[in-house]
């Protein structure tokens, strides 16, 4: 199938590029409309996919429903159309609607413990402070310029946070979730296709480098589950309640879990890298979901 990515702050190193290479790529131009957008690309494509790297897309373009009204009533295939807010917020909202736990720290909660402050906005903000301030203002884009990206996120203990952290409307603050394994997963989903990777990884702020040492296991989300040991129904079930209440159809999730056996998804992002990551079965997985 033909695929068009409608991308931004994109390259070929991403995963969708590397599930189809040979999308064609439209580079979103910030303010426009949906008819300036249809009348400079050509819709030979069966498949059009929303590829945006920042938080808030819901004005790329300025009229979005209208352009996926289009292009539905042409017979495309959409990917992501309905997804227009990847904050921490919105993960949060999403663990509510799945009936998953949560991460969620509050003020007035008695216990201290430890907890992370991130940016509401994604990856810290970064993609927004790629965006000239005029446009941010016509596209409603709220951003803390101080604050220094994610590997600056504070870690703390709950009763140490002051009021000028609560009261910030660009931060929030979560629960920090560790387990004496040092472990975490990655979950990458495209429509009915799942793989879920494990990782070992004794940093505190857990990523996913290239080259890192995984397992990974295989997943229909629309079949049954077989689960083992290292991947728990427990883990599974948490991914897929959350991908049906987040709406999106490509991605990737962040999970950690305690020792206790609760696991929570940190993170969603619509737009993983890939780079040269390897693992060509799960690349050729994912892309049979269109089959």
């Amino acid at each position: 199938m033909r695929v068009c990515a409608y991308e931004l702050n994109t390259c070929d190193e991403f995963l969708l590029f590397k599930i189809f290479p040979n999308t064609k790529i439209e580079t979103a131009r910030l303010g426009e409309t949906t008819e300036e957008l249809l009348q400079r690309i050509s819709q030979d494509f069966d498949v059009f996919a929303f590829h945006l790297d920042i938080t808030n897309s819901t004005c790329i373009p300025l009229d979005r429903k209208l352009l996926v009204d289009t292009l539905k009533a042409s017979g495309k295939l959409l990917i992501n159309h309905a997804m227009t807010d990847i904050s921490k917020m919105f993960v949060q909202e999403c663990c509510i609607r799945a009936k998953v736990p949560r991460t969620l720290a509050r003020k007035e909660h008695s216990v201290n413990y430890p907890v992370i402050v991130k940016t509401k906005n994604n990856y810290g903000g970064n993609p927004e402070k790629l965006v000239d301030a005029g446009i941010r203002n016509l596209l409603g884009i709220e951003l803390d310029e101080s604050h220094k990206g994610p590997l600056h996120y504070q870690f703390s203990e709950l009763h140490s946070i002051g009021n000028q952290i609560w009261s910030n409307q660009h931060l929030l603050v979560e629960r920090f979730i560790s387990n004496q394994e040092e472990r975490f997963f990655r979950a990458y989903f495209l429509f009915d296709r799942l793989v879920v990777s494990k990782v070992n990884d004794p940093a505190r702020l857990k990523k996913m480098p290239i080259g890192i040492e995984r397992t990974s296991r295989f997943f229909h989300l629309s079949g049954p589950i077989q689960t083992d040991s290292d991947f728990p129904v427990n883990l599974v079930t948490t991914v897929k309640r959350f991908i049906t209440a987040s709406g999106a159809q490509f991605g990737a999730l962040d999970i950690v879990h305690d020792d206790l056996g609760n696991y929570y998804v940190i993170d969603l992002n619509l737009t993983p890298h890939w780079g040269d990551g390897g693992h060509s079965d799960l690349i050729r997985f994912l892309r049979e979901s269109l089959d």
